[in-house]
């Protein structure tokens, strides 16, 4: 028992220490990664060009917007958006940013059940989550005034609970999601040969940390009920 104790409280630890952290040692590393230039002297947008040419690539459209680190990729028009900053830059967290995004672009493309289930828990939760703290609060109340027996409070409840879950297994899926677009990421920049083993291990470690925001938001939601973790959002 002891030991479960432990693992509990272990584990509760790492969670708030996650949330805390990891967005702004996510903005650090990109502040000092934004000023390591490559040694290959390419930027981004004629990568991405030169993708263009390949099978795999040749069918995702590209698109600059004006907002930093706002980069993004979007399924139902198989589109790369691509910010200022990243697209005319030479320097390692830009590659590894684009990289990022087009391993959306591939997961979208390959259609594996576990895409197209994120994308699914996403329009939920966007959609409903909302309404689901709402619904909790009012049906523990009515439980609370109407007595354990009331059935209206119980569906309230229930729902709201079904709404909370949904948004915490979409979390969870979307860091999965997200920590297999880093691998793909790094995997593309390889086979590219577009950054030496130096700037890939950098490359590594920045989408690492990029990973660990959304593991955070993760453990934003599963920990609010400790009021020790940033407010969670719903992505």
């Amino acid at each position: 028992m002891l030991i479960l104790i432990l693992i509990f409280i272990a584990f509760i630890s790492f969670g708030i220490f996650v949330a805390n952290n990891a967005p702004g040692e996510f903005l650090k590393l990109y502040k000092t990664y934004k000023r390591i230039n490559i040694e290959n002297q390419l930027c981004v947008i004629d990568f991405v060009e030169s993708l263009q040419q390949d099978s795999k690539f040749y069918s995702i459209n590209y698109a600059i917007t004006q907002k930093e680190l706002q980069d993004s990729y979007y399924y139902k028009n198989n589109t790369v958006y691509i910010s200022d900053q990243t697209a005319y830059g030479y320097d390692v967290a830009s590659f590894a940013i684009i990289s990022h995004e087009l391993g959306h672009a591939e997961q979208n493309l390959e259609g594996g059940t576990l895409y197209k289930s994120s994308i699914l828990l996403r329009k939920i939760s966007r959609s409903f989550g909302w309404l689901a703290l709402p619904l909790c609060i009012t049906g523990a109340i009515l439980l609370f005034l109407l007595g354990l027996q009331s059935v209206e409070a119980w569906i309230i409840f229930s729902l709201g609970a079904v709404g909370l879950l949904t948004i915490l297994v979409s979390s969870f899926f979307v860091t999965i999601i997200e920590f297999d677009a880093s691998k793909r990421a790094i995997s593309l920049l390889s086979k590219k040969k577009i950054l030496n083993s130096q700037e890939l291990k950098r490359a590594k470690k920045f989408l690492k940390h990029a990973g660990y925001t959304y593991l955070g938001n993760f453990f934003s939601f599963l920990l609010s009920w400790t009021f020790l973790v940033p407010k969670a959002k719903i992505i």
